[in-house]
């Protein structure tokens, strides 16, 4: 959720409902579910959104709508600015790993 602007244009809410700084969200799967309930695409609740009458936690295509945001959406560079550990696992990984230009 770092990346803002990507997120919400991803799940269909607006960029200032997401806080600048996404580490201090208490619960961040749980508010990335109360995002959702609200979005404008109705593929986008019914996937991560868990039905009415289930134990679920999240919806059944929690895992890979965020993973088509990941792979699609997604600027690392931009959620770094707002995520500073995030910022710190991409050094990380750099130092360590240097060939290394996924994330």
């Amino acid at each position: 959720m770092a990346d803002r602007d990507g997120f919400s244009r991803f799940i269909g809410i607006p960029s200032h409902r997401i806080p600048y700084d996404t580490e201090t969200i208490p619960n961040p799967k749980e508010f990335l579910i109360d995002l959702a309930k609200s979005s404008r695409s109705k593929m986008i609740r019914e996937d991560i959104v868990p039905y009415h009458v289930t134990t679920a936690k999240q919806g059944r295509g929690y895992n890979s709508r965020l993973i088509t945001f990941i792979n699609n959406h997604w600027n690392p560079e931009v959620a770094e600015n707002h995520s500073d550990s995030l910022k710190r696992t991409r050094i990380a990984l750099k130092h360590f790993s240097p060939e290394i230009n996924m994330l």
